[in-house]
């Protein structure tokens, strides 16, 4: 089951982090191409994924791009 991730939730710094992070920028990377400091980058990641409910970058990259994600259970 794939969640809804709403982005209108997010601020316009927030969206630019995260349009950056589901394309496979890093920190560092998204912290130059925004001109912003890294430690502000992960301030906003952090609100980001709070925000929309997902517990990683990975997971957030996932879910923008479309891909369901099946958690296995033992």
């Amino acid at each position: 089951m794939s969640k809804n991730i709403h982005l209108d939730a997010l601020t316009e710094r927030e969206r630019a982090v995260v349009d950056l992070l589901a394309r496979g920028y890093g920190t560092k990377e998204i912290a130059a191409r925004l001109g912003r400091a890294a430690p502000t980058i992960s301030t906003q990641k952090k609100s980001a994924l709070r925000k929309l409910k997902v517990s990683s970058a990975v997971e957030l990259a996932l879910h923008i791009n479309g891909v369901t994600v099946l958690k296995w259970t033992d």
